[in-house]
């Protein structure tokens, strides 16, 4: 798994609904069918949330990836085209980036990552209502396991987010330099040699060189941060995961056939 993808686990979370004490006759409160009820309703509701987040965090990184992928082949292709040594094995993919940079959309980037925050956000308000059914401190501790994970989700989101906003301030330059290298491709059998096509391939792209090194510095920042919110989203999966193995011994493992299984 590339480092920069956060995981999301949806088998974790199991159907609780035989893990809960017996009441005392005669004593006041909800009876146990009241509980098993209530906390059955939100743990099935949870489970279809956590498994609508996790494709919406991976259409959000799909959207994302495609144009981390175009900033990163023109990158690499500006530093070759510039290099006299390395111009003309360099210049034969130019058909491959140009592609490459075609699936870039950046039309609604963002609007993938609002939809995963707002999903993580109200599976949270779900998963409050399971954690005051349940009565066993493992449960409670497994639970709380599980709200970490979504509390990690949407910082993930949240740095996405600032990534794509930081793409979308640059990404005039990004087709700035495409355009210039369009511009060069289409006179390149004029140049005579590689120092002739260097030499104007530089003016072609020059002017914009300042702009690309602060879109890539920023690029690389924003990217860094969200890596590490993708490595935290994947520490808490595990300890969600080890909580949930940790379980005592005889602790239900699901009914009805359901999939206890992390």
């Amino acid at each position: 798994m590339p480092a920069e993808s956060a995981r999301l686990t949806l088998g974790l979370l199991v159907v609780l609904l035989v893990a809960l004490p017996a009441c005392d006759v005669g004593t006041s409160g909800p009876s146990v069918d009241t509980q098993v009820d209530a906390l059955g309703v939100q743990i099935s509701r949870f489970r279809g949330q956590k498994a609508d987040i996790a494709e919406s965090q991976q259409q959000a990184d799909t959207r994302l990836k495609a144009v981390l992928d175009a900033v990163r082949v023109l990158d690499e292709f500006v530093v070759g085209m510039r290099d006299t040594e390395t111009i003309d094995d360099v210049k034969d993919g130019w058909d491959e980036v140009d592609a490459v940079f075609g699936l870039a959309e950046t039309e609604d980037l963002r609007q993938p990552l609002f939809s995963l925050a707002r999903k993580v956000d109200s599976a949270r308000t779900t998963l409050t209502r399971a954690q005051e059914a349940v009565e066993e401190d493992w449960e409670r501790g497994y639970l709380d396991a599980e709200d970490e994970v979504l509390v990690a989700v949407r910082a993930y989101a949240a740095s996405a987010d600032a990534l794509a906003q930081v793409l979308l301030n640059h990404w005039s330059t990004y087709a700035a330099v495409h355009a210039a290298n369009v511009q060069f491709f289409e006179t390149r059998w004029v140049y005579r040699s590689d120092d002739e096509a260097t030499a104007a391939y530089e003016v072609r792209v020059g002017r914009l060189l300042d702009d690309l090194a602060t879109a890539q510095a920023e690029i690389a920042t924003f990217r860094g941060e969200r890596q590490a919110a993708a490595v935290a989203v994947n520490a808490a999966s595990d300890r969600a995961a080890l909580a949930w193995a940790n379980r005592p011994s005889d602790a239900p493992t699901g009914t009805g056939g359901a999939d206890a299984s992390p």
